[in-house]
């Protein structure tokens, strides 16, 4: 119970990152040097074959109507975040096309079959991630823009403000990240509970209060969100 309470509210965040990110894009930079790498998707989900992504570098002049497409999210879950040692548990990959309620949610390892590779290199240093991680995540031809870190403690306390149930399967996280997409559009409130954690439990490399304040205004707006979830891992 406890392993599934924590992890409930991983998938809570994943869903205001794309909206704060797409508005502020406070990018790293260093992939401002390497130039935006997209991963393209078919506009309709049933015919989206989701290949391995190809890199595309794009000159800076170009950038911005390429970011504008496509933001591609490393979503990193740890254990915690205020210890001398940061253990990455679960890992993901979220794309969010353009100006749309569209999310599509690949996973990179969950926590039931842990990615040595990934865990073994993982460290943040002053929060922003480690050289050597970022190599491991380029040799496995991941492309990403921006990264999301949150920490079991943060879902633990949140879990008290948003309540869902799921049905048990083979992955956890990713029956969670179902739940949490058929239920936030009508509980968009709740995100406004998440702020006192930023820093301490949770961190970014863009404006996680912006993100939080834009995204709980779209959907209190627009209360839809259109979810994906392919089978395979890129």
């Amino acid at each position: 119970m406890k392993h599934r309470n924590w992890l409930s509210y991983l998938i809570l965040f994943s869903l205001f990152f794309p909206m704060g990110f797409w508005t502020g894009r406070q990018i790293s930079p260093h992939h401002h040097q390497q130039g935006f790498s997209a991963f393209l998707i078919s506009p309709k989900g049933s015919e989206t074959k989701y290949p391995v992504p190809v890199q595309v570098s794009k000159p800076e002049d170009q950038a911005s109507d390429v970011e504008l497409a496509q933001t591609n999210f490393l979503i990193l879950f740890v254990d915690d975040l205020s210890a001398q040692t940061t253990v990455l548990t679960s890992a993901w990959l979220l794309i969010h096309p353009g100006d749309s309620s569209r999310l599509i949610f690949l996973p990179i390892f969950q926590e039931n079959k842990p990615a040595e590779d990934l865990v073994s290199t993982f460290q943040l240093d002053d929060r922003n991630l480690n050289k050597r991680f970022i190599k491991a995540i380029e040799n496995r031809k991941l492309l990403w823009n921006a990264f999301v870190v949150i920490d079991r403690r943060a879902i633990e306390q949140m879990t008290e403000t948003f309540e869902t149930s799921i049905d048990q399967e083979t992955f956890p996280s990713r029956a969670l990240f179902k739940a949490i997409c058929q239920n936030l559009p009508v509980q968009s409130q709740t995100l406004s509970g998440i702020k006192p954690l930023i820093s301490k439990h949770l961190t970014a490399n863009f404006d996680l209060e912006a993100s939080l304040d834009l995204w709980q205004y779209r959907l209190a707006a627009q209360p839809s969100l259109q979810c994906e979830f392919p089978t395979t891992s890129p």
